[in-house]
C-alpha cells in the first residue's frame, strides 16, 4: 500500500487519538508497575502466587475484556531432565514430549517428599488436587491428568470463595479451556470486579522446554526485541497449563506451555504504535471478523503476528506516521496465515496456532475475504469500528460521519477543532496511575491480614524491581502504612500491657502521620480515625474544619461516586477553571478503606459495617465515600458535643452528600451511615426510611441494614407504646 501524504497525516491524528484514550507505551510502563505491585503484596502478604495476565493487564483491554490471573499451585514442580529431579522437593514432575504435538507434554510423577515453605493448609490443598488426578498407566507410570486436575480446581472453586475473583454476589463457575471462569451478573460495582475473570492454575517449570530455547539463540537481524529484554527474559520462568491437545487420543493427559511472564514483557516493551496497532487489530477482528469465524481465530493470533513483524521488520517500522501501514502489513500476514493454516507460536515455533482450525472451507474462504475486504478500505473499516470504551476514538469516528466520509476534511477539521495537547495527555496517565492504585489498595485488604505480615510487606515492596512507577510504589507504602497503623490500633485495644500500648500508640500515631499526604483528603481522615477512637476529639475537629473550611475541589479516583470533581464539603460536582485539574497528591481522594479487622479502631456507625464483613474470603473490605465519612464524623463529633445546630448541619451535608453516591458501588453502606446518624439523634422514622433504602438497594444478610432495622423497629415500637 503506497503511503499517501494524507493515509501519513492521518496516520499521526490516529496515534494521537488514541493516546488520549490511554493507549500508549507510557501506559504500559504504568500497568507493568502495578503489575508487579499487586503481584508482590498477594505473595508477601496472602501467601499466594499470582501472576496477573490478559487484556487488563497488557494494556490492550476494549469494552468486552476480561481479567485474567494464573495461580501457582505451591509444592509442584515440573523438571526437564532426570540430573534435576533431586534438587527439588514436593512433588515432582518430570516433562514427556515424545509422543504429544508441538507446545503440548505429559507428566510423570517422579517423586513425592515433603516441601517446608508451603502452609499447612496450601500442603494439603496441593496434596488432594495431585492425589486425585494421578492416573497410573499401563507402563506403570503415574501420570498428572489435566482433566482432573482441572476439574478439582473448578469444584474447590464453586465450595468456597477464597480462590474467586472480588465480589459480594456468588458468580456462576465453570471449565473454560485451561482457566476456571467466574461469571457475574452485577455490573456496577469495581472496576477491578470484571464481568468475567479467568483463573489459570498454572504449575511452575524449572526450565524453558528444549524446543522453545531456540528462542533464545535465534538470528535475529533487527533490535526487536533488544538484547537486555532477552537476557531478563532468560531468567523468567515458563508455566504448564491444564488443558490438553483436542485432536489427541490423550487429551486428558497432556498440558500445554505457558509463557506468560515473557510475553508480558514484551507487550510491555512495544512503543505507542506498536500497541496501538494490536488495539486497532481488535478492533477489526471484533467488527468484522468474529461474526464468521469468532471461536477460530483469537486475539493471541493478532499478538502474535505482533510479535512476528515486530522481530522481523525492527522498530524503525513502527512509528506513528507509520500506524496504518503497520495495521496493513499485520492483516496481510494474518490473511497469509490462515491462506496456509499455519502460524507459528512466538516462542514455541513449531507449535502452529492454526492447527485444525478453519477446516470449514467456506468459513475460510469468507474469513480470507473479509480481510481482504478490509485491507481494500482500510481506513474507513478502522473509523466505522465499535470503539465504545475508547471515548476519543468515538469522536474522531464521530467526526468522520460528520465530515461526510472525507479523508482531508476529516483531517482538516480535526486539526482545528480538536489540536493535541501533550499536557493533557500527560493528565490521562496521571490519572490512571491513580485508578490503579485502587487496585494495588484492594489488593491489600481483599484477604484478612495480621500485623506481622504487613510489617513483612512493608518491607518487601522495598525490594521491588528499580524501574517500578514511583508515584504508584508511593501510593502503595502510604497506604499500606495506614493499614499498619489500623492494625496497631486494634492491638491496642485488646492488650492490658500499659507500657506496650504506648509503644504502639507512638508507632501508630507516625504511620498516620506518613500517610496524611496519600492524597487531599483519605489520608487526613484516616489520621482524624485515629484522633476519634484515643479520644483526641478536638485533633478530629481541627482536622475537618481545614476540610471543609477550604472546600476544596478534588481529583475522585474511588468508586462510590459518579463526580470525577468534587466539592470536600458536599461531594456535589464540583466547578474549576481550566480544561482539568493540575493532578498532585493534595488534588485527588481516593474512597477510605476498611475491613473486618477494624471493628475496634472505628467509630460507632463504621463498626456495624466491618463487623457484617465476617472475614469474607474475598471481599473482606468496605468503600466509603470520603466526603460521606467526612460529614458522618462530623455529626459524630457534633452529636458528642451537644451541639444540635451542627449536628443538624452535618445532617443536612451528610445527606447530600448520599444523595450523590446514588446508584455507585457501596452506596447501601452511605445509607447506613445516615440512618445511623438519624437514629442516634432520635428521628427513628427517618432512619427507618434510609434502612429500608439499603435493603432495596443490597438485599443481602451481609448488609448492617438487616441490624439496623431490627434495632430501629424496636426503637419505634418502644417510643410509640410510651405515647
Amino acid at each position: 500500500m503506497a503511503e499517501s501524504d494524507a493515509t501519513r497525516r492521518f496516520s499521526e491524528q490516529l496515534c494521537r487519538v488514541l493516546k488520549m484514550d490511554g493507549i500508549s507505551q507510557c501506559r504500559l510502563k504504568t500497568l507493568r508497575s502495578c503489575t508487579y505491585i499487586m503481584e508482590a503484596i498477594h505473595k508477601n502478604l496472602h501467601g499466594q502466587s499470582i501472576l496477573f495476565s490478559g487484556s487488563e493487564f497488557e494494556g490492550s483491554q476494549t469494552a468486552a475484556s476480561d481479567i485474567d490471573q494464573m495461580w501457582i499451585m505451591p509444592g509442584i514442580t515440573v523438571v526437564k531432565g532426570h540430573k534435576e529431579i533431586e534438587l527439588h522437593s514436593g512433588y515432582v514432575f518430570l516433562l514427556e514430549t515424545a509422543d504429544v504435538r508441538p507446545g503440548y507434554t505429559k507428566l510423570v510423577l517422579m517423586k513425592n517428599d515433603s516441601v517446608n515453605d508451603v502452609p499447612e493448609e496450601m500442603k494439603e490443598a496441593t496434596r488432594q488436587a495431585v492425589e486425585e488426578s494421578l492416573i497410573k498407566a499401563e507402563n506403570s507410570e503415574s501420570y498428572f491428568s489435566s482433566e482432573k486436575y482441572k476439574n478439582f480446581h473448578v469444584h474447590i472453586m464453586k465450595n468456597t470463595d477464597k480462590y474467586s475473583s472480588l465480589g459480594t454476589t456468588k458468580p456462576s463457575i465453570y471449565g473454560h479451556g485451561p482457566c476456571t471462569t467466574t461469571s457475574y451478573s452485577d455490573t456496577t460495582s469495581l472496576r477491578i470486579h470484571a464481568i468475567e475473570s479467568d483463573i489459570a492454575l498454572g504449575i511452575q517449570c524449572v526450565r524453558w522446554p528444549l524446543e522453545a530455547e531456540e528462542w533464545f539463540e535465534r538470528k535475529r537481524e533487527k533490535s526487536w526485541p533488544s538484547a537486555q529484554l532477552i537476557e531478563a527474559i532468560r531468567i523468567m520462568p515458563c508455566y504448564i497449563l491444564p488443558v490438553g491437545d483436542p485432536n489427541s487420543k490423550n487429551e486428558h493427559l497432556e498440558w500445554r506451555f505457558a509463557f506468560v511472564p515473557a510475553e508480558r514483557e514484551l507487550v510491555w516493551s512495544f512503543n505507542d504504535c506498536q500497541i496501538q496497532c494490536y488495539i486497532i487489530l481488535k478492533f477489526l477482528k471484533r467488527k468484522y471478523i468474529n461474526a464468521i469465524a469468532s471461536d477460530e481465530l483469537s486475539s493471541f493470533c493478532l499478538k502474535t503476528i505482533v510479535f512476528w513483524i515486530s522481530e522481523e521488520r525492527g522498530l524503525e517500522m513502527w512509528t506513528s506516521s507509520n500506524l496504518v501501514e503497520c495495521v496493513h502489513q499485520c492483516l496481510i500476514r494474518l490473511r497469509e496465515s490462515i491462506e496456509s493454516t499455519f502460524l507459528p507460536h512466538y516462542f514455541l515455533r513449531k507449535r502452529n496456532l492454526l492447527f485444525a482450525k478453519l477446516e470449514d472451507h467456506h468459513v475460510k474462504k469468507n474469513t480470507v475475504d473479509k480481510i481482504s475486504e478490509i485491507i481494500d478500505r482500510l481506513i474507513p473499516c478502522i473509523l466505522e469500528c465499535d470503539t465504545e470504551s475508547k471515548r476519543s476514538m468515538e469522536d474522531y469516528s464521530r467526526l468522520w460521519s460528520l465530515c461526510h466520509k472525507d479523508l482531508l476534511t476529516l483531517l482538516d477539521t480535526n486539526q482545528k477543532l480538536v489540536p493535541y495537547d501533550p499536557m493533557y495527555v500527560a493528565e490521562i496517565e496521571n490519572v490512571y496511575i491513580l485508578t490503579m492504585c485502587t487496585d494495588a489498595f484492594l489488593s491489600v485488604v481483599h484477604l484478612p491480614t495480621s500485623f506481622h505480615t504487613l510489617m513483612d510487606m512493608v518491607e518487601a515492596i522495598d525490594k521491588l524491581p528499580k524501574d517500578i512507577d514511583r508515584h504508584l510504589l508511593d501510593f502503595a507504602k502510604s497506604f499500606l502504612g495506614v493499614r499498619v497503623g489500623m492494625a496497631l490500633l486494634s492491638e491496642i485495644s485488646l492488650s492490658t500491657n500499659e507500657s506496650l500500648k504506648l509503644e504502639m500508640m507512638s508507632s501508630a500515631i507516625i504511620c498516620f502521620e506518613d500517610g496524611v499526604n496519600m492524597d487531599g483528603m483519605c489520608g487526613c481522615l484516616y489520621m482524624s480515625t485515629f484522633h476519634f477512637i484515643t479520644g483526641s476529639r478536638k485533633n478530629v475537629e481541627i482536622i475537618l474544619k481545614e476540610i471543609f473550611s477550604k472546600n476544596m475541589v478534588l481529583f475522585y479516583c474511588g468508586q462510590c461516586g459518579k463526580a470525577s470533581h468534587i466539592s470536600s464539603t458536599t461531594g456535589n460536582q464540583a466547578e474549576f477553571i481550566g480544561n482539568y485539574i493540575k493532578i498532585t497528591k493534595s488534588t485527588i481522594s481516593f474512597d477510605m478503606v476498611f475491613t473486618s479487622a477494624d471493628v475496634s479502631c472505628v467509630p460507632r456507625g463504621l463498626q456495624y459495617e466491618c463487623a457484617m464483613l465476617g472475614n469474607n474470603m474475598n471481599w473482606n473490605f468496605c468503600l466509603i465515600h470520603p466526603v460521606v465519612y467526612a460529614q458522618y464524623l462530623h455529626f459524630e463529633i457534633a452529636h458528642t458535643s451537644n451541639d444540635h445546630s451542627e449536628a443538624d448541619e452535618a445532617l443536612r451535608h451528610l445527606s447530600i452528600a448520599v444523595n450523590n453516591v446514588e446508584g455507585y458501588f457501596e452506596e447501601h453502606r452511605a445509607l447506613n451511615l445516615l440512618g445511623f446518624c438519624y437514629s442516634k439523634s432520635g428521628r427513628t422514622r427517618q432512619a427507618i426510611k434510609y434502612f429500608v433504602r439499603s435493603l432495596r438497594k443490597t438485599p443481602t444478610v451481609g448488609n448492617a441494614a438487616c441490624y439496623h432495622l431490627c434495632v430501629s423497629i424496636y426503637h419505634f415500637f418502644e417510643e410509640n407504646r410510651k405515647i
